[in-house]
């Protein structure tokens, strides 16, 4: 995976930010002091860099070396929050990164950004001012947006919640945060619109500072947010948040529809600058191979070729075997399944520790003060993709659970890299870990923990696990017998080598009750699960028990049943099985039969057969060729009461076998529809149909 790029050059110093400003500067000083361009070649350091980043609190796995497995950043010990005490007894200190925070989230009335500055400084010198000497000090300020992001936590559903647990009282959920940070990016007007964060998702996204004068118009009035200011109560806390690089003068990249330079204003971020000051020589080349990149302030070491059709993105799909799509870029699941691995394995900058930067890992690449942080990267040595090319979207390793439509199966926490945004649509459900190819960005160095041991089965358990790997279609029941074995004996694999598996399909020689209603040893053809037995799962120590007609009919929890190596999977199981459904609370019910009439039983299954094998039956659809249990070896074909897809093609039997659950619904990992997300148009997976797992189960 050896690149040759261009060597690198110093790139950044606390004075030169400004000079940055377009990102696209042509000219900075050497390591040396000498002046020249950004094809001369850099000194080689290794730094452990100034600042520990921040853990995200994610500790839910969901894919090898992802945020939730190695906790890059760490933690401190013990309790995080404190509530003061004495005069401080309505504040709340951070004892991670020595803020102070009042703990009434809406301790300050909504208005306008300037104002809510206005409206601070007053706390700090105005004694009839509300909130004057907030918990006895005179030294509160807006949070730039750095230090806001510090109150998120990426390991939870509701932030606002979580928060609230930690002490704080109040928080907004309707609402962003103000930060005190302009922004500048792009052809955005510095003077008309900030960075704001949702203390309830975690999204960063732009907000209107509203410069019409009060009172508000309704439209105006609908655009003001929230304020939450911030002191420091302790400057030597174990994480430091850097300084954004934001600068006193800002210029827009079109002055002349900005109305020209702006200058930040009293107590916001350009005019206090708070935060660990950047190093003044910042980016590096560790070995000389021109290769790699590595960040003093931090200590990381970054890939240097980051862009969507990167040696990264062309060897990954080279592993794969499948063609790049048309823009290229690659999914979250490949980057961390098989680009992360390939790095690892190759070597690459001598390191085989490379991961998926975590989202405040990835953060730390924002410069607040330029036009056009992309740009900025590149001129420092970096291959960003361009806002244009395809887009500046970059996966993290972690995991969207913030807010509570987002679907963790389905979504990564994605940045853009040019504007600096987090999340879609200030939502961030609008990016999917398997169908979207959004940049890559791979990251070395850095704490990060030692992943906990997984639960290996004994010989003598019965074993159930899905595949690591999708199918799109394979040769009926033995075909997909065979998968089960290979991947079962994959190396790594936690599974016994000489546990035997079958595939948990129904077609039409496979099936637990015949057509006259008889199930389990006299009415199953070719079924893999024994009847009143208990299967345990791979890396979890979990289990679930079939019934007496060989079906697991109780509610599992979604993410029960993991890979081979014990990790949970993102795309759907393939089951073969008409109807399969689940509640809201991620649970799906009697998943290994068409559920949507009952439990199957002696007493009711020969019905249920009956009205399965009436091909005009109004809400299934068979091909002739089937009479008895089953479609498997035909396709798949759905009930219409979820609106789900009906194929009827045998060369096709796999392909949009079923597809994704919508946002909306917090089912993992299940096949399960959703009225909601049928009628969008369905993408395709690796350059290829869907692909969906497999159910292997021990015989």
């Amino acid at each position: 995976m050896r690149i040759q790029l261009k060597k690198l050059t110093l790139i950044l110093s606390v004075s030169g930010l400004a000079a940055c400003n377009s990102g696209t500067s042509g000219s900075t000083p050497s390591l040396n002091g000498a002046s020249n361009d950004t094809s001369s070649k850099a000194v080689v350091v290794n730094s452990k860099g100034s600042i520990k980043v921040m853990a995200t609190g994610q500790k839910a796995v969901y894919a090898p070396r992802d945020d939730g497995e190695l906790q890059p950043g760490g933690e401190i010990d013990g309790q995080r929050f404190v509530s003061g005490t004495g005069a401080e007894a309505d504040c709340i200190i951070d004892k991670t990164t020595g803020f102070m925070w009042p703990k009434n989230g809406s301790l300050m009335a909504r208005d306008s950004w300037g104002d809510s500055l206005v409206a601070i400084d007053g706390m700090n010198t105005d004694k009839n001012a509300a909130n004057y000497s907030l918990c006895g000090h005179t030294d509160w300020r807006m949070p730039n947006v750095n230090e806001l992001e510090t109150l998120v936590n990426y390991g939870v559903k509701s932030n606002a919640d979580w928060l609230e647990e930690q002490g704080f009282q109040n928080i907004e959920r309707e609402k962003k945060y103000y930060s005190s940070t302009s922004d500048n990016l792009m052809y955005t007007c510095p003077q008309d619109s900030a960075f704001g964060i949702s203390l309830e998702n975690g999204v960063i996204s732009k907000v209107a500072k509203i410069i019409t004068g009060k009172p508000y118009s309704a439209h105006d009035a609908a655009y003001i947010q929230a304020t939450m200011p911030v002191r420091t109560a302790d400057a030597n806390a174990p994480y430091q948040v850097p300084q954004t690089g934001q600068t006193r003068i800002l210029k827009p990249l079109n002055p002349a529809i900005c109305g020209g330079d702006y200058t930040s204003p009293k107590g916001s971020d350009g005019d206090l600058r708070k935060g660990k000051v950047i190093p003044s020589t910042r980016f590096v080349d560790p070995d000389g191979s021109g290769m790699c990149i590595q960040d003093k302030l931090t200590g990381l070491i970054w890939l240097a070729d980051a862009t969507a059709r990167s040696k990264f993105v062309l060897d990954t799909y080279a592993t794969l075997k499948t063609p790049a799509p048309l823009l290229y870029g690659v999914s979250w699941e490949n980057a961390m399944l098989t680009g992360v691995k390939n790095m690892n394995t190759e070597k690459v900058c001598g390191k085989n520790n490379w991961r998926m930067p975590s989202i405040r890992e990835l953060r730390t690449l924002a410069n607040y003060n330029v036009n056009n942080n992309t740009g900025w990267l590149n001129s420092l040595g970096f291959a960003v993709s361009e806002y244009r090319d395809p887009a500046s979207f970059y996966s993290t390793s972690t995991t969207n659970l913030n807010g509570q439509t987002a679907n963790s199966t389905v979504n990564p926490w994605v940045i853009n890299l040019a504007y600096l945004e987090t999340g879609a649509n200030n939502t961030q459900v609008g990016t999917n870990k398997i169908t979207d190819y959004l940049g890559a960005m791979p990251v070395s160095g850095g704490a990060v923990i030692k992943p906990a041991a997984k639960a290996k089965p004994a010989l003598s358990d019965k074993v159930v696990f899905i595949t690591e790997k999708g199918y799109t279609k394979f040769a009926g029941t033995s075909g997909a017998d065979a998968i089960c074995n290979q991947e079962a004996t994959a190396t790594g694999s936690l599974i016994n080598k000489k546990a035997k598996f079958k595939a948990l399909l129904l077609s039409s020689n496979r099936y637990p009750c015949n057509s006259n209603g008889v199930c389990g040893v006299d009415g199953s053809s070719d079924w893999p699960v024994t009847v009143n037995t208990k299967y345990t799962t791979v890396g979890n120590d979990g289990s679930l028990s079939s019934n007496e007609n060989g079906v697991f009919a109780d509610s599992y929890p979604a993410g029960l049943i993991l890979d081979q190596f014990g990790y949970r999977q993102d795309k759907m199981f393939w089951l073969g099985i008409n109807g399969v459904k689940g509640d809201a609370n991620g649970k799906v019910s009697a998943w290994s039969y068409a559920n949507l009439d009952g439990i199957w039983t002696p007493k009711n299954v020969a019905g249920l057969w009956d009205r399965y094998t009436n091909n005009t039956a109004m809400d299934w659809t068979f091909p002739a060729s089937v009479s008895t249990a089953g479609v498997g070896d035909n396709g798949y074909f759905a009930d219409s009461t979820y609106k789900m897809l009906v194929n009827k093609n045998v060369g096709m039997a796999f392909d949009f076998a079923t597809f994704f659950a919508n946002s909306s619904s917090q089912v993992s990992r299940w096949v399960m529809a959703s009225k909601t997300f049928v009628d969008q148009d369905y993408k395709l997976t690796y350059g290829v149909q869907y692909q969906t797992h497999l159910i292997c189960v021990q015989q």
